[in-house]
């Protein structure tokens, strides 16, 4: 880690400046049912289906140019498996970094 990033991350820690994101039910449950190679693609679906937020990611992200939809993706069963679970691992990681840890103070 860069030197510098890491005495401002220490001295933001330091002051109270800084918290650490509370991950909620359903992330949580995502991380550890998809670290397990083995898991249930209806699972996946279920649990990104419980978080309207994170489904409606998921779809815009599914139907995104990223991924080149010939076909728009219009159910979150599609959307998970045009994705993959590691995918969508990565999106609810990205979700609570960009709604907890950049949020502004005012919000």
């Amino acid at each position: 880690m860069d030197p510098l990033l890491q005495t401002s991350l220490r001295d933001r820690i330091e002051r109270q400046e800084f918290e650490i994101p509370a991950l909620n039910d359903v992330v949580l449950r995502l991380i550890s049912l998809c670290s397990d190679g083995d898991h249930e693609l209806g699972a996946v679906v279920d649990l990104v289906s419980r978080d309207q937020s994170l489904a409606g990611h998921v779809l815009s992200v599914a139907n995104s140019v990223a991924y080149s939809p010939l076909v728009a993706v219009a159910s979150i069963s599609e959307a998970v498996k045009r994705l993959g679970a590691r995918t969508i691992v990565d999106l609810c990681i990205s979700m609570v970094v960009r709604e907890q840890v950049f949020r502004s103070r005012g919000q």
